[in-house]
Parts: C-alpha cells; structure tokens; sequence
C-alpha cells in the first residue's frame, strides 16, 4: 500500500525525495496506531503529534515545528489518497491545525563567506579536474539559484554548442517542468575551464561526474560541500544557494514575475518566502530614506508649510519595491 501511494506522489509531480519522506512518515505513524488506515480517528493523529513534540532529538535538542507540521502534511496527503483510493471513507484530518512554523527571516550568504567558498572549491579536490568541477558547480549554484538536483541533471551537450559554451541552459525541475536559466560570464568560464580538462566530452555524458565517470549524486554533493565549508569554517548548504542569487537579484531590482521563471515557482508567495531578507533590506531602505521623525521636525520647523506629511502627495510616493502604490 505504501509502495504505491509513494509511486502516485510521483506520477502527481511530487519529487522522489519527498515521496520518501512521506512514506517513511507514514510507516512511523501507521506503526504508532496499530491499526488500518480506515479505522484511524483524529484522537490517534493528535496523540501522535503530541508525542512528536514531547519526544526529543538524539542530541536533546526539542523537535522543530516544522518537522511536527510536515508530519501532519505527509499524514493528511496520505488521508487523502487512502480516501481517492476507497482505503477510507473519510478524511479524518480536516480540522486538524499543527504546529505552523514561524515566518522567520532566513538570512542569505554574505559576499565575503561566498567568495571564500568559490576560492576553497578552486583548492579542493583530488587533482586538479575535480577542483575545476567543484568551483564550476558552485559559481553555478550561486548564480543560477537552481536546486542541486536541477544541475547535477544537465549534460555537456546542455552547456555546450558548435560555437563553444552556450550562454543559456535548461533544466528539468520539479514535476518535470522544463526551464531557461542564462549562463552569465562567470559560470560560462567555470565550465569552459572544467571541460578543457575533460577527455570525455560527449554531448550526452553528464557535465558534473564523480570518481569513477558517474553522474554525480545529490550525496557526493552534499559531502564535496561539507569538506568546502569546514576549510572556511562556515555553515551553508545547497540550498543557501539558491536563496542568495534569488535574494541577491531581488534586492537588484528583479521583478517577483521573473524571479518566478527562473526559480520554477507557480506560486509568487514562494518568491517571497525565499527573498524575506531582499524585501526586508528594500523596507530598510525606505526607512532610512523617510525618517518619520526627520520628516515630523521638518515640519516643526516650518517645513511643507508646517504641516505633516500626511495625506495628498506624500501618498502618491512609490512603496520600497516601486511596484506598489
């Protein structure tokens, strides 16, 4: 039964990773009632939650609200199906409110922490090919804001053209959606450096390889980074990357319309949700461009006629992002 409700996430574009995820969940929760899903009632989902939050970590540490509230999405997404597929009756979860997570700002990579990382990745590697692909592969992530499966999926021939590095490159995203994303000069000049040093470069081999010639894995990824950062002493993962170069681009003037295209989003609250600290330095910006108490002496002291700045033409300003009124 789990096997096929993780092989319908997938066919419904969830992605392997989360179809995991929510499979793992569900063994755990199924486990933890002892019953068919058809006879599952809110009071087992609720004790279920309520030991989550009780539980700890390993290390101690209290369990995040967000892990409670994807339990309670990977149950609910469960519930669902089981109810599409008359395994139940009723989806028992509607009414049911986790334990939201809170809307923090989450802070991007600061410039100097990403230039260190580019000039480490230059020095780490087993020779001097595998140094080229690590800095290749993250002066791409930092640019592009791709997610690390999106470019451990492209091939050389993706990159590559009759005329040299193509200055574009699609990648294959989330729920097999297909995108267009520009190979600015220095990601263009990474790969261009990291082929020279290739002897196979077939249009159909991938471009990021491990080893022993494979496509590199989302693992290998993972762990190249690791060893990049304990040399700086940072903490970051693929991810931050993504968040930078969208953050960085919002903060540059980047419509949210196409911030969506190249991020893959059908959803501009997703735009949002990833460059909180784009928009929290533009409102910064305004602030200190219109001082309320600046504004209110100006008036004390006879200034716009001695009247506040409130109301009429002080209205018609531009808000920080210039797009609303």
């Amino acid at each position: 039964m789990l096997a096929d409700f993780s092989a319908d996430l997938i066919l419904n574009g969830y992605s392997p990773g989360t179809a995991r995820n929510y499979r793992s969940v569900m063994t755990r929760f199924l486990a933890f009632v002892g019953v068919p899903i058809a006879e599952v009632d809110q009071i087992q989902i609720k004790a279920y939650l309520r030991q989550l939050i009780a539980l700890t970590k390993p290390n101690g540490v209290p369990r995040a609200a967000s892990t409670v509230w994807n339990n309670l999405k990977a149950i609910r997404c469960f519930c669902r199906w089981a109810v599409a597929n008359d395994l139940a009756s009723t989806d028992v979860t509607v009414g049911i409110k986790g334990p939201r997570p809170r809307d923090r700002i989450i802070d991007p990579c600061q410039p100097r922490d990403v230039i260190a990382l580019l000039a480490e990745a230059r020095r780490a590697g087993r020779a001097p090919i595998y140094s080229l692909r690590n800095h290749a592969l993250l002066v791409l992530a930092f640019d592009t804001g791709c997610r690390i499966s999106e470019l451990l999926g492209i091939n050389v021939g993706d990159v590559t053209g009759p005329e040299g590095v193509r200055d574009r490159v699609r990648v294959l995203g989330k729920g097999q959606k297909e995108r267009v994303v520009a190979l600015n000069p220095a990601p263009a000049s990474a790969i261009r450096d990291y082929l020279a040093l290739r002897y196979d470069t077939r249009p159909d081999r991938p471009l990021f390889t491990d080893l022993d010639g494979k496509r590199l894995t989302t693992v290998g990824a993972r762990n190249l980074l690791q060893r990049i950062r304990a040399a700086c002493g940072l903490e970051c993962s693929w991810h931050d990357a993504r968040r930078t170069a969208h953050t960085v681009m919002r903060t540059d003037g980047v419509g949210e319309l196409d911030l969506m295209a190249l991020g893959g989003w059908s959803d501009v609250r997703m735009v949002r949700r990833y460059t909180q600290a784009a928009s929290a330095e533009m409102a910064l910006r305004a602030h200190r461009a219109h001082s309320p108490v600046e504004l209110i002496l100006a008036a004390g002291n006879g200034g716009r006629d001695g009247a506040l700045p409130v109301g009429g033409a002080a209205d018609s300003r531009p808000s920080h992002d210039g797009l609303r009124q």
